[in-house]
């Protein structure tokens, strides 16, 4: 499992009644920034509603989710001198990607 958007976690959610919740919150996707007593800030995601409750959600959207990239290879070549002196894809010779699915 790659962990690269993390674990979700629960304690990042929070469920109100819905009439705490401004009007333009009201749409699941709206984001919502809050402030701790420091002044840190934190946005909040609405990830469920219904006629009664809103859910807010600090989570990245993919955390705790398996991700699968299909890929088609389109262009295959020798490494440069300067990619194999620093040791990373200079770019040389790309190609734009075509096409990409992810699920």
């Amino acid at each position: 499992t790659d962990t690269a958007w993390g674990e979700f976690d629960p304690s990042l959610t929070f469920t109100d009644a819905i009439d705490n919740a401004p009007p333009e919150f009201r749409r699941i996707g709206a984001e919502v920034p809050f402030e701790n007593a420091n002044g840190e800030t934190k946005t909040f995601r609405v990830s469920k509603m219904d006629a009664k409750t809103i859910t807010l959600d600090a989570n990245h959207p993919f955390a705790g989710k398996v991700m699968k990239f299909f890929v088609k290879i389109l262009n295959v070549r020798d490494a440069t001198g300067q990619e194999l002196v620093e040791g990373i894809d200079t770019g040389a010779g790309d190609i734009p990607l075509q096409s990409s699915t992810m699920h």
